[in-house]
């Protein structure tokens, strides 16, 4: 039954996808967090709903095996997300189970992040139930190591619940259970400190929700829409959840956590958990109110705290025969093909990408081809079992010890020669960065492979590399001097070997190299300007679209930015914009960025493709948020720091527009003086776009009065268009965005730009001190996009060319009427 619902282990799982890639398994490394998808308990499961995912970290031998439940309305993101005090790195939780050997296991219940779709579950039974079934299909019971329980607030319920079933089912009892921020299910219901949300109209239900410290942000008219349906449904969870006195006290440790100002879970309230537990211990407290998990310094704190909670849970390394645990990274047919079959007394197996291994013996054949002789298979999604076997070394990479070894490799038998020992690890100081772009096949028939400090590794499609020189070997073939490798945007490991040339592509140049064990920076960078003659005219929110980044998708680092970005959103950026929904997209908190990123991507492609172009871009400017794209271009911040900072600036708009009805409207035909006489009271001219062409913003009443007074007018030549937009962007409408913008600038250093770049305030140049960037930024969100003034300032210098990068042409468009002469100049790119 395991191997008939056998899933695909991915980064992120869509349900359409799903539902046309059945069950394929695809490569999943040790150092990534593979996300897992099961079904839920019905008696016809569906292919398109499936369990309650559980997204886990993997190991050989697992120490510890940590179940933990998301709190209302949240996902597993709350344990497993990164660190952003700490460069995106791994959490304490986190750091901690890779370096301990535990396995994460983190549930993500339907109806949030990537199964945003589905419905939510409306009792804590169903979600532990579902997860329940989950977790024993894919072997949480399995070996027979410990595990523990952790959640906040309403997942401590579902933990609860959780365990309950282990009883019931005969399963050993978890070695200990961490509740955080929520009193035991034996709580009467008169005591529960919440009003029961089910019959509550619209306006009680928002009023509920902030009681307990939800986000301003939720409660946003395009948010809301989201998330209460979700919050609705997690609250049943625990408004309508029985008094839990007639079950049996737990037989293991409880222990408490609650913040300082939590008024809905005290720590008396806490302390419940005695009634059900008689083996409780309050641990202490966290800085913080309800949701203080969503504060980053709280969250370590947090963190620290449960890490010692669940040390003592740890089981001791075990002791015996040594052996080793590889994982298969090539597709099915490459293993077939060099023989990796295993046969147990009843069956037989072809060993699949992403099947583990458990190996006894190393071993080369009469052809010199390095041999392992396997004891157990585990394939994908299903349980070990028995069996024997040699497979292809080349195939598989190690994985640490498998269980019960007590050593990191294995017994290498005698051999008929004994290969070189491999170079010693480079230590030098600078190498020129490279893109693996040979496919996985070819680079394992090439030879492409590496050395570490512990194994072996084979280069893999998409990988990033350090050169440090090339050769020819004796086949007249180019190599290249590989000492640094980061798989799929992974922490850099030192490594040393030759790879083919060809394989790899990237600048010529060299650079520092980075350190070991850091995560390798985005890696689009953009070449100095050595000429003169062209300009980068940059678009802005309004010209995105489903599907703008296919031209650029595949260009050497692009993934990557998308990938940290996403990181940063809390969302697949790549996928909204190769799949939409549109509605999404056009939401201010996506928009954004998406546009800033496919930019990034169009100019890289430029550069790609014509490695001169952008070395004489002397000049550069972009309308409203395309002054971020640049000034990144010009060196002024990094992507990553331009990313954070649209962050906190969507985030902020998007707050500013919930706080009153406000909007934008293009009006065209008037002169400057003619437009502001008739201008109702709060309504301004925001956006400068060409002669005669305007976009005000203001109140929507007031936007309505003037487009009925233009009309009354009946000027030959007037129009006007009202903006789908949700606020007044650029007017006084944004003074408290200006403000949270102001505080995220603070917190980051900005450099004088290389190129000379427009301000959209001023028309003019940006100084080069990066204080009055700073200010010419904050100012930006309350004042207008001056951008005819712009160009025809720009176009006093002699230009050749004028690039506009995706998406959108707007402003080709806009340049026919700015300046006929150097309309035919735009390019697109």
């Amino acid at each position: 039954m395991a191997d008939k619902w056998r899933v695909p282990q991915r980064r992120f799982i869509d349900p359409d996808r799903l539902r046309k890639r059945t069950y394929a398994p695809t490569r999943a490394r040790a150092d990534k967090t593979p996300r897992v998808d099961f079904a839920p308990h019905r008696k016809t499961p569906s292919p398109r709903r499936r369990f309650p995912q559980l997204k886990k970290t993997r190991a050989a031998a697992p120490r510890l095996r940590l179940l933990a439940f998301p709190n209302s309305g949240s996902s597993e993101n709350v344990y497993t997300g990164v660190d952003k005090l700490n460069g995106r790195e791994d959490n304490v939780l986190m750091t901690w189970a890779r370096r301990t050997g535990v396995e994460v296991w983190a549930a993500q219940p339907p109806g949030r992040d990537a199964r945003l779709k589905e419905t939510a579950l409306t009792s804590c039974a169903e979600v532990a139930k579902g997860a329940y079934d989950a977790a024993s299909t894919l072997g949480f019971f399995e070996d027979d190591a410990p595990w523990a329980l952790f959640a906040h607030s309403m997942g401590c319920w579902s933990s609860y619940e959780f365990a309950l079933l282990a009883r019931s089912n005969g399963k050993r009892p978890p070695a200990v259970f961490v509740a955080s921020g929520f009193p035991s299910p034996s709580l009467p219901l008169s005591e529960r400190p919440w009003t029961p949300s089910r019959d509550l109209n619209d306006a009680d239900f928002r009023e509920e929700c902030r009681k307990w410290r939800i986000n301003d942000v939720v409660f946003g008219s395009q948010m809301w829409a989201t998330y209460e349906p979700l919050l609705r449904a997690d609250f049943r969870c625990f408004d309508e959840y029985p008094v839990g006195g007639d079950a049996a006290p737990l037989s293991f440790p409880v222990k408490g956590v609650y913040g300082t100002q939590d008024d809905r879970c005290t720590s008396s309230k806490l302390e419940t958990w005695s009634s059900v537990a008689p083996d409780f211990e309050l641990l202490g407290s966290v800085e913080g109110h309800h949701l203080f998990v969503y504060d980053e310094s709280a969250r370590k704190q947090w963190f620290e705290m449960v890490v010692q909670a669940l040390d003592g849970a740890v089981s001791p390394i075990a002791s015996g025969p040594p052996r080793a645990r590889y994982e298969c990274t090539a597709p099915k047919g490459a293993a077939v093909r060099e023989g990796c079959d295993l046969k147990s007394p009843l069956a037989s197996w072809d060993v699949e990408e992403g099947g583990m291994i458990d190996v006894e013996e190393e071993k080369e054949n009469s052809k010199g081809t390095l041999r392992l002789r396997v004891v157990a298979y585990t394939s994908p999604g299903c349980s070990r079992e028995v069996c024997e076997g040699w497979v292809s070394k080349k195939l598989f990479e190690f994985r640490g010890a498998a269980p019960g070894a007590i050593a990191p490799s294995v017994q290498t038998s005698k051999v008929r020669r004994v290969s070189p020992p491999p170079p010693p690890i480079h230590t030098g100081t600078k190498g020129t960065k490279k893109t693996v772009t040979g496919k996985h096949g070819a680079l394992l028939r090439k030879g492409c492979e590496l050395s570490s400090v512990e194994t072996g590794i084979s280069l893999d499609q998409g990988d990033l590399c350090y050169v440090a020189g090339e050769d020819v070997n004796e086949q007249n073939i180019v190599r290249a001097h590989v000492v640094l490798r980061s798989a799929k945007g992974g922490p850099w490991e030192a490594v040393d070997g030759w790879c083919t040339a060809k394989f790899l592509s990237g600048a010529d140049g060299e650079e520092p190299l980075p350190e070991v064990g850091s995560k390798p920076i985005i890696s689009i960078k953009f070449p100095p300007c050595t000429d003169t003659g062209r300009v980068l005219l940059f678009p802005g929110q309004g010209a995105q679209k489903v599907g703008m980044l296919a031209p650029y998708e595949d260009v050497a680092g692009v993934r990557e930015m998308f990938s940290d970005a996403s990181e940063v959103f809390g969302r697949d950026l790549l996928e909204l914009i190769q799949k939409g929904p549109e509605t999404d997209l056009n939401d201010t908190r996506f928009s954004q960025v998406c546009v800033f990123l496919t930019s990034m991507a169009a100019v890289a492609k430029l550069h790609q493709d014509d490695p001169t172009a952008l070395q004489k871009v002397t000049h550069t400017a972009g309308f409203s948020l395309g002054e971020y794209s640049a000034l990144t271009f010009a060196g002024v911040m990094d992507i990553a720091t331009a990313v954070r900072l649209l962050k906190v600036r969507s985030d902020a708009m998007g707050a500013a527009c919930d706080l009153s009805p406000s909007g934008m409207m293009t009006v065209v035909g008037y002169e400057d003086a003619d437009l502001q006489a008739l201008l109702p009271d709060k309504v301004s001219v925001a956006n400068q776009l060409f002669p005669k062409g305007r976009v005000v913003a203001g109140p929507r009443d007031a936007l309505k009065a003037l487009e009925a007074a233009v009309k009354k007018e009946k000027r030959p030549g007037t129009k006007t268009i009202m903006q789908p937009v949700s606020g007044a962007f650029h007017s006084p409408f944004m003074a408290s965005a200006a403000d949270a913008l102001r505080e995220a600038l603070d917190g980051v250093s900005l450099n004088a730009p290389s190129r000379t770049v427009y301000s959209n305030v001023t028309a003019r140049p940006h100084a080069s001190d990066p204080l009055q960037i700073k200010d010419a930024l904050c100012k930006q969100l309350t004042a207008g996009v001056l951008w005819e003034d712009t160009i025809k300032d720009m176009i006093k210098a002699d230009i050749d060319a004028l690039y506009e990068p995706a998406p959108g042409k707007q402003l080709t468009s806009m340049m026919r009427r700015i300046s006929a002469a150097h309309h035919p100049k735009m390019k697109n790119v």
